[in-house]
């Protein structure tokens, strides 16, 4: 995270801090304590964060998984993942490692949305999509990716479909200091241009 913040209640007064984190003491008073946070702690720490399998072949992560946000609602402690995977099953793998995981702690566990897996294949389309971005962009290549892109929802709802993604050069995803290469932008939309002219 950018930037996290938290309230906690220990029986003594601590010591040093690390100096990249920033403290305040609050003194000795009453507060509440959420019930079950021996196990809601417990589960946090048990979860294993990140790649859970690796392709060899693609140098690429299989499957992943990541701890997105915590929230209290109605008096309920929530815990949402995000989990990546190149296939259906690896996906379920991680899905239900999470499960067996969570109930352990007697937390209920649901399913929600979630990025579908997206295999990656070497074909003809590729090949054409390629030679038409490298008229503009000559160093380009194919190459596969661990990311939830919407390639993934076309080809699940059509097995048959042959999808490729190409994009502009980003620096920092999914962060605060996420930046975008605005002449590599221009490069993308000539390339759709002549795309869509040859199609």
């Amino acid at each position: 995270p950018a930037k996290a913040s938290a309230v906690a209640v220990f029986a003594d007064k601590l010591g040093e801090f690390q100096n990249f984190i920033k403290h305040k003491f609050f003194g000795v008073k009453e507060c509440e304590i959420l019930a079950n946070s021996d196990k809601i702690l417990g589960a946090i720490c048990a979860f294993s964060q990140g790649v859970r399998s690796f392709n060899a072949e693609l140098n690429l992560p299989n499957s992943s998984i990541n701890l997105s946000i915590t929230t209290i609602k109605e008096n309920k402690f929530e815990l949402l993942f995000y989990a990546r995977a190149m296939s259906e099953e690896a996906l379920n793998e991680v899905n239900f490692e999470t499960k067996a995981l969570l109930e352990g702690f007697d937390f209920e566990c649901k399913f929600g949305e979630f990025t579908l897996p997206w295999k990656p294949v070497m074909n003809e389309f590729g090949e054409f999509i390629l030679q038409n971005l490298q008229k503009f962009v000559p160093t380009a290549k194919l190459s596969a990716v661990h990311a939830g892109l919407e390639c993934g929802v076309f080809v699940t709802k059509d097995p048959q479909v042959s999808a490729v993604s190409i994009g502009p050069n980003i620096t920092s995803p999914h962060s605060i200091n996420e930046k975008v290469e605005l002449k590599s932008v221009q490069k993308i939309v000539n390339t759709v241009r002549e795309i869509m002219d040859k199609l």
